[in-house]
């Protein structure tokens, strides 16, 4: 069983584990979602922040898609 499973079959951690992704998605589910824009705010002056923002997000519902 891959570990993050074993996170949720554990009854001491499946509630933290949920809120977990819970966060991810609120945090990073789109490009104007805070996270996403604080990564893009990151980028400012040295690299592309719409890129950023665009690549955060899609890793994160990439991430939250496999784990569901």
């Amino acid at each position: 069983m891959p570990k993050f499973e074993l996170l949720r079959a554990n009854d001491a951690t499946r509630e933290v584990t949920e809120e977990a992704l819970s966060y991810l998605e609120t945090l990073f589910g789109n490009e104007a979602a805070l996270g996403s824009l604080m990564a893009g705010r990151a980028e400012e002056g040295i690299g592309n922040p719409e890129e950023v923002r665009a690549s955060v997000s899609l890793l994160a519902l990439d991430l939250l898609e496999r784990l569901a």
